[in-house]
């Protein structure tokens, strides 16, 4: 069984955000390597208007049968690249 799992993650809290707010949560992919992507995430305050947090997060692709890494399949790589518009290397 392959599939994804998260090797590291990080937060930074930017503006504090209070009840009730509207808030919005983006992600994109900032960097394919040969087995893990790392994502950038931001989450956007309506009442701050303002970026409240973001971070950083490593996605490993991984065989959990045999218990390692593998590389990214090509599709999946294909995918990542078409939406994000452009070529994501190392």
């Amino acid at each position: 069984c392959i599939g994804p799992i998260l090797a590291a993650i990080s937060c930074n809290y930017r503006k504090q955000m209070g009840y009730p707010d509207i808030i919005h949560v983006g992600a994109r992919v900032s960097r394919l390597g040969r087995t893990s992507m790392t994502m950038h995430h931001a989450v956007y305050s309506e009442k701050l208007q303002a970026i409240a947090a973001d971070g950083d997060s490593v996605i490993v692709v991984f065989n959990y049968d045999l218990q390692k890494p593998v590389r990214i399949p090509d599709d999946i790589r294909q995918a990542m690249e078409r939406l994000e518009g452009k070529k994501l290397e190392d």
